[in-house]
């Protein structure tokens, strides 16, 4: 008995979390396609992440997840970027540099290997990868040498969040329309389930990233 047993696959947490998907996906999770690049290198063009949506009913959002919400100007669309201030949060962006609540970001090289293979010495196309920290959170963002975005200061209202997209000089979000209502908030991004790019010529897909965390 115990050799046929053997031979039973095991069933992995990300396997178990799938099917949960397809159980409760009404009521507490759901999946998102990424569409677009404005999360890059977090998340790739073709990225189905999965979304907790009662993941915020007992705090609120914080600094570094990365959320899927309703577009403030049309509440038919769905958007994913990096959530980067809550209420009562003073934000400052001068010379593309952040600061919260009086506390600048650092930039650091990015190891290899930790973001497709290269440093912030190396661009990937015209872009540099950058690691980017402050107070409690750390992402990877790309830049495009030469690109700068307008200086703002403000501090974030209640019931609202300031969010930004990890591929900064391609990225529309709260710099330029503004706060993220807490009731357009649905949910966090958790992982990515898989990836796969349908709106290609030929649609095409990458197996490795599937279970990766966010």
């Amino acid at each position: 008995m115990r050799h046929y047993l053997s031979k039973i696959p095991k069933i992995s947490k990300y396997w178990i979390l799938l099917i949960a998907l397809l159980v409760i996906r009404k009521s507490y999770a759901n999946h998102y396609y990424i569409p677009s690049e404005s999360m890059q290198p977090t998340l790739e063009v073709g990225d189905y992440v999965l979304v907790f949506k009662r993941d915020y009913d007992r705090h609120q959002p914080g600094r570094g997840d990365v959320v899927v919400f309703e577009d403030p100007r049309n509440e038919d669309i769905l958007m994913v970027k990096r959530m980067i201030a809550v209420p009562g949060d003073e934000v400052q962006i001068v010379n593309d540099r952040l600061w919260i609540n009086g506390i600048a970001a650092s930039y650091d090289e990015v190891e290899v290997g930790e973001a497709g293979d290269f440093g912030i010495g190396e661009f990937i196309d015209d872009r540099l990868a950058i690691r980017e920290c402050v107070l409690d959170s750390c992402r990877v963002i790309y830049k495009i040498p030469g690109i700068t975005h307008p200086n703002i200061n403000f501090i974030v209202p209640a019931e609202s969040y300031f969010v930004m997209g990890d591929n900064r000089d391609n990225s529309a979000d709260s710099r330029y329309w503004g706060f993220v209502p807490s009731k357009n908030i649905v949910g966090r991004a958790s992982r990515v389930l898989w990836n796969f790019n349908f709106r290609q010529t030929i649609p095409s897909g990458d197996l490795t990233r599937m279970g990766q965390r966010l």
